[in-house]
Protein backbone atom coordinates (compact mmCIF):
# COMPACT_ATOMS: atom_id res chain seq x y z
CA UNK A 1 0.00 0.00 0.00
CA UNK A 2 1.29 3.89 -0.28
CA UNK A 3 0.65 6.53 2.20
CA UNK A 4 -1.08 9.40 1.70
CA UNK A 5 -2.07 12.67 3.11
CA UNK A 6 -5.25 14.19 1.46
CA UNK A 7 -7.19 14.85 4.55
CA UNK A 8 -10.54 13.68 4.13
CA UNK A 9 -13.87 12.52 4.05
CA UNK A 10 -15.69 9.62 1.41
CA UNK A 11 -18.60 8.00 0.22
CA UNK A 12 -18.23 4.39 0.38
CA UNK A 13 -18.70 1.90 -2.97
CA UNK A 14 -20.82 -0.67 -3.19
CA UNK A 15 -18.21 -2.80 -1.77
CA UNK A 16 -16.84 -0.44 1.25
CA UNK A 17 -14.62 2.00 1.05
CA UNK A 18 -10.80 1.77 1.03
CA UNK A 19 -8.71 3.20 3.49
CA UNK A 20 -5.22 4.55 3.75
CA UNK A 21 -2.63 5.58 6.70
CA UNK A 22 -1.04 8.88 6.73
CA UNK A 23 2.30 8.37 7.51
CA UNK A 24 4.63 11.15 5.17
CA UNK A 25 7.63 9.41 5.48
CA UNK A 26 6.04 5.68 3.59
CA UNK A 27 5.07 5.60 0.12
CA UNK A 28 3.56 2.05 0.42
CA UNK A 29 -0.39 3.27 0.81
CA UNK A 30 -2.38 4.65 -1.38
CA UNK A 31 -5.27 7.34 -1.36
CA UNK A 32 -8.63 6.29 -1.17
CA UNK A 33 -10.71 9.56 -0.81
CA UNK A 34 -11.01 13.13 -1.45
CA UNK A 35 -10.08 15.85 1.15
CA UNK A 36 -12.24 17.48 3.38
CA UNK A 37 -12.44 21.31 4.30
CA UNK A 38 -9.88 20.73 6.66
CA UNK A 39 -6.61 18.61 7.75
CA UNK A 40 -7.16 15.82 9.88
CA UNK A 41 -4.27 16.24 12.10
CA UNK A 42 -1.86 19.24 13.20
CA UNK A 43 1.33 19.94 12.85
CA UNK A 44 3.71 18.41 15.22
CA UNK A 45 5.40 21.59 16.34
CA UNK A 46 3.44 23.90 18.90
CA UNK A 47 5.16 27.24 18.76
CA UNK A 48 4.74 29.19 22.19
CA UNK A 49 1.13 31.19 21.58
CA UNK A 50 -0.82 32.52 18.47
CA UNK A 51 -1.44 31.62 15.24
CA UNK A 52 0.27 30.05 12.48
CA UNK A 53 -0.55 29.91 8.16
CA UNK A 54 0.82 26.47 7.40
CA UNK A 55 0.97 24.79 4.09
CA UNK A 56 0.43 21.17 2.97
CA UNK A 57 0.87 19.34 -0.19
CA UNK A 58 -0.40 15.80 -1.60
CA UNK A 59 -1.09 15.56 -5.12
CA UNK A 60 -1.93 12.45 -7.04
CA UNK A 61 -1.33 12.05 -10.90
CA UNK A 62 -1.44 9.68 -13.22
CA UNK A 63 -1.33 8.76 -17.34
CA UNK A 64 -1.88 5.44 -18.53
CA UNK A 65 -2.47 3.83 -21.83
CA UNK A 66 -4.79 0.92 -21.84
CA UNK A 67 -5.66 -1.08 -25.07
CA UNK A 68 -5.92 -5.30 -24.95
CA UNK A 69 -6.08 -5.81 -21.57
CA UNK A 70 -3.29 -4.08 -20.43
CA UNK A 71 -2.19 -0.92 -18.80
CA UNK A 72 0.96 0.90 -18.57
CA UNK A 73 1.87 4.19 -17.62
CA UNK A 74 2.86 6.32 -14.85
CA UNK A 75 2.10 7.52 -11.52
CA UNK A 76 3.32 10.67 -9.33
CA UNK A 77 2.61 11.88 -5.43
CA UNK A 78 4.07 14.90 -4.68
CA UNK A 79 4.01 15.50 -0.86
CA UNK A 80 5.54 17.55 1.83
CA UNK A 81 5.02 17.92 5.53
CA UNK A 82 3.50 21.22 7.22
CA UNK A 83 5.30 23.88 6.21
CA UNK A 84 5.59 27.50 7.27
CA UNK A 85 6.22 28.88 3.33
CA UNK A 86 4.29 27.73 0.42
CA UNK A 87 6.50 25.78 -2.74
CA UNK A 88 8.33 24.09 -0.31
CA UNK A 89 8.40 20.18 -1.66
CA UNK A 90 9.73 17.30 -0.04
CA UNK A 91 9.01 14.51 -2.27
CA UNK A 92 8.24 13.75 -5.61
CA UNK A 93 7.73 10.47 -5.98
CA UNK A 94 7.99 8.75 -9.56
CA UNK A 95 6.35 4.91 -10.41
CA UNK A 96 6.42 3.23 -13.69
CA UNK A 97 2.96 0.98 -14.36
CA UNK A 98 2.11 -1.74 -15.43
CA UNK A 99 -1.40 -3.95 -15.61
CA UNK A 100 -3.43 -7.15 -16.42
CA UNK A 101 -7.10 -7.47 -16.50
CA UNK A 102 -7.79 -10.06 -13.24
CA UNK A 103 -8.92 -13.71 -13.92
CA UNK A 104 -12.09 -12.14 -11.56
CA UNK A 105 -12.56 -8.74 -10.87
CA UNK A 106 -13.98 -7.07 -8.10
CA UNK A 107 -15.60 -4.59 -9.55
CA UNK A 108 -18.40 -5.92 -11.37
CA UNK A 109 -19.95 -2.84 -12.94
CA UNK A 110 -16.80 -1.04 -13.96
CA UNK A 111 -15.76 -0.28 -17.23
CA UNK A 112 -12.53 -1.64 -16.31
CA UNK A 113 -10.08 -3.32 -14.00
CA UNK A 114 -6.41 -4.33 -13.78
CA UNK A 115 -4.16 -5.88 -11.00
CA UNK A 116 -1.11 -3.71 -11.09
CA UNK A 117 2.55 -3.64 -10.58
CA UNK A 118 4.08 -0.12 -9.27
CA UNK A 119 8.11 0.16 -9.86
CA UNK A 120 9.99 3.23 -8.38
CA UNK A 121 11.46 4.96 -10.94
CA UNK A 122 14.49 6.92 -8.95
CA UNK A 123 15.84 8.69 -12.06
CA UNK A 124 12.05 10.59 -12.42
CA UNK A 125 11.85 11.06 -8.48
CA UNK A 126 13.22 14.26 -6.32
CA UNK A 127 13.71 14.03 -2.96
CA UNK A 128 14.29 16.98 -0.91
CA UNK A 129 13.83 14.89 2.79
CA UNK A 130 15.55 11.90 4.19
CA UNK A 131 12.13 10.45 4.96
CA UNK A 132 11.17 10.22 1.61
CA UNK A 133 11.03 6.32 0.46
CA UNK A 134 10.40 5.12 -2.77
CA UNK A 135 9.28 1.62 -2.82
CA UNK A 136 7.37 -0.71 -5.44
CA UNK A 137 3.87 -1.95 -4.62
CA UNK A 138 0.97 -4.55 -6.00
CA UNK A 139 -2.41 -3.01 -6.20
CA UNK A 140 -6.04 -2.57 -7.98
CA UNK A 141 -7.18 0.24 -10.19
CA UNK A 142 -11.08 -0.01 -10.76
CA UNK A 143 -12.97 2.57 -13.49
CA UNK A 144 -16.28 3.18 -13.15
CA UNK A 145 -18.42 5.35 -15.38
CA UNK A 146 -21.20 6.35 -12.37
CA UNK A 147 -20.17 5.80 -9.08
CA UNK A 148 -23.17 5.34 -6.50
CA UNK A 149 -23.95 6.57 -3.11
CA UNK A 150 -27.21 5.84 -1.49
CA UNK A 151 -28.94 5.35 -5.01
CA UNK A 152 -27.37 8.63 -6.56
CA UNK A 153 -24.44 8.42 -8.70
CA UNK A 154 -22.07 10.51 -8.00
CA UNK A 155 -20.60 10.46 -11.83
CA UNK A 156 -17.13 8.70 -12.97
CA UNK A 157 -14.32 7.93 -10.26
CA UNK A 158 -11.11 5.75 -9.84
CA UNK A 159 -11.58 3.10 -7.18
CA UNK A 160 -8.28 1.43 -5.29
CA UNK A 161 -8.02 -1.92 -3.36
CA UNK A 162 -4.73 -2.56 -1.65
CA UNK A 163 -3.52 -5.72 -1.12
CA UNK A 164 -4.84 -9.22 -1.45
CA UNK A 165 -5.72 -9.56 2.04
CA UNK A 166 -8.22 -6.42 1.60
CA UNK A 167 -11.71 -7.38 0.88
CA UNK A 168 -12.96 -4.48 0.22
CA UNK A 169 -12.54 -1.59 -3.49
CA UNK A 170 -13.17 1.98 -2.42
CA UNK A 171 -12.92 5.21 -4.32
CA UNK A 172 -9.81 7.10 -4.70
CA UNK A 173 -10.67 9.96 -7.27
CA UNK A 174 -13.96 10.64 -7.47
CA UNK A 175 -14.48 14.41 -8.58
CA UNK A 176 -18.40 14.84 -8.12
CA UNK A 177 -17.58 14.07 -3.96
CA UNK A 178 -19.94 17.05 -2.40
CA UNK A 179 -17.14 17.69 1.05
CA UNK A 180 -14.50 18.13 -1.59
CA UNK A 181 -13.61 21.57 -0.27
CA UNK A 182 -13.85 24.56 -3.05
CA UNK A 183 -10.53 25.98 -2.66
CA UNK A 184 -8.53 26.67 -5.74
CA UNK A 185 -5.74 24.42 -4.00
CA UNK A 186 -7.14 21.30 -4.36
CA UNK A 187 -8.06 19.30 -7.71
CA UNK A 188 -9.83 16.23 -8.58
CA UNK A 189 -10.43 15.47 -12.17
CA UNK A 190 -10.57 12.49 -14.26
CA UNK A 191 -9.84 12.29 -18.18
CA UNK A 192 -11.13 8.30 -19.93
CA UNK A 193 -10.76 8.46 -23.70
CA UNK A 194 -12.56 4.93 -24.26
CA UNK A 195 -11.50 5.39 -28.30
CA UNK A 196 -7.72 6.62 -28.02
CA UNK A 197 -7.70 4.46 -24.91
CA UNK A 198 -6.01 6.65 -22.67
CA UNK A 199 -6.35 7.61 -19.35
CA UNK A 200 -5.51 10.38 -16.58
CA UNK A 201 -5.97 11.70 -13.65
CA UNK A 202 -4.91 14.21 -10.32
CA UNK A 203 -6.01 14.18 -7.22
CA UNK A 204 -4.66 16.32 -4.12
CA UNK A 205 -3.52 19.66 -2.93
CA UNK A 206 -1.11 22.14 -3.90
CA UNK A 207 0.06 24.30 -1.13
CA UNK A 208 -3.29 23.78 1.20
CA UNK A 209 -3.21 26.47 3.52
CA UNK A 210 -4.47 25.80 7.47
CA UNK A 211 -4.68 28.55 10.13
CA UNK A 212 -2.99 26.35 13.14
CA UNK A 213 -3.70 28.55 16.40
CA UNK A 214 -2.15 27.50 19.60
Amino acid sequence: MKSYLLVLSVFAVACGTAEKEDTAGDSTTQPSSEPASAPTSSPTSEPEGGEILLYNTSLWSGEWAIAEGALSGTENWLSSGWQESAGVRDCDYAWDLVGAAPAAAVCEDCVWEFEITATGNADASTFNSEECDLQDDVFTYAYTAEYMYEGTSMGPALLYKGSAEDSEIGAFVLPGNPNSPQVETYTAEINWDEAAGTFSYASGTVDYEYLYQY
